[in-house]
């Protein structure tokens, strides 16, 4: 539907938007990871999360590297996948600093097919596409 034909928005349109925005925040998605031929649960970054990974990747500018992309992506990657915050799991792999469970665990190809399935599910695919054209 063009602009010049949409229809105006009606109080229940407003109200039906804000469930559908609640409902979305508990959203999850399981994303399959080739080398361990096994899928893990991600769930939806809450927008303020959202908003800092987008600014440090520098995502806005248009011109991002993909050097400038992993970073990113490692950091959406453990806040988004419960199973990574895991104390146990953390300690049993002798990580330091928790962010380095992403690191320690997926190599860059893993990082970047599961940053971009993440981009796709938080509906921000189309930036990533932009640095790859």
């Amino acid at each position: 539907m063009s602009r010049e034909n949409s229809k105006k928005a009606t109080f229940k349109d407003l109200i039906a938007k804000k469930i559908k925005k609640e409902e979305d925040q508990f959203k999850v998605r399981e994303i399959y990871v080739e080398s361990m031929d096994a899928t893990l649960v991600f769930k939806k970054p809450k927008e303020e999360t959202l908003l800092e990974i987008i600014d440090e990747m520098g995502v806005s500018n248009g011109d991002l590297k993909v050097s400038e992309m992993v970073p990113g992506f490692k950091k959406l990657i453990y806040l988004c996948c419960p199973m990574l915050q895991d104390v146990e799991l953390q300690k049993e792999i002798e990580v330091v600093d928790p962010f380095d469970t992403v690191s320690k665990i997926f190599d860059l190809n893993d990082i970047m097919e599961i940053g971009e399935e993440l981009m796709d599910f938080i509906d921000m695919g189309d930036k990533v596409e932009k640095v790859k054209n």
